[in-house]
């Protein structure tokens, strides 16, 4: 036997007020047992509606879960590197290239050109996080594709992260090394 209520939730499911409607006209009382082939199949159209969204969310959350377990893997990949001590340049070369292309994609519209990004936007974060200051360099990178100004801010980056391993004495270079594992971790 099954109990099912046409209230509130189950109007949704079962077509709205349709069905009570016509529960009004057969004389069906409240608590009384209905045997209609109406019945069954509105009660099979809910229950395939219900079973079509469950399956679309468990579907939805695979699909997230997966994503998130990339990212997990490349995290705990790079972190197993900065603990062994095998972090090299171009680990840190993709990392700022990974992070520039954020700051790219979040401040530089695919479509358009130059003259549609935000420019003092991007050159803010990327001043104040990686030190790159790109508004005296407005006119070079006008004439550079999207994915050109990407390669072109990493390797920015990356010279003036070279220019600053190159002025540290080489006693702290080991420290520099220990400071940059913990930022991993």
């Amino acid at each position: 036997m099954l109990f099912l209520s046409v209230d509130v939730g189950g109007r949704r499911l079962f077509g709205s007020d349709r069905l009570i409607r016509v529960m009004d006209r057969l004389g069906a009382e409240e608590g009384e047992v209905i045997t209609h082939s109406m019945v069954t199949r509105a009660i099979e159209k809910a229950q395939k509606r219900v079973e079509t969204q469950n399956f679309g969310i468990r579907k939805h959350l695979l699909e997230y879960d997966d994503v998130m377990n990339k990212q997990r893997e490349v995290i705990y990949g790079r972190r197993k590197k900065a603990l062994l001590g095998e972090m090299t340049r171009d680990d840190i070369r993709e990392m700022a290239r990974d992070f520039i292309l954020a700051q790219v994609e979040l401040f530089a519209p695919e479509k358009g050109g130059i003259e549609d990004w935000d420019l003092e936007s991007l050159d803010n974060v990327l001043l104040r996080t990686l030190m790159i200051d790109i508004s005296s360099h407005e006119d070079e990178l006008g004439t550079l594709r999207r994915e050109e100004v990407i390669d072109y801010l990493t390797d920015q980056a990356m010279k003036l992260y070279d220019y600053k391993i190159e002025k540290v004495d080489e006693r702290l270079k080991t420290h520099l090394r220990d400071f940059e594992t913990w930022i991993m971790l």
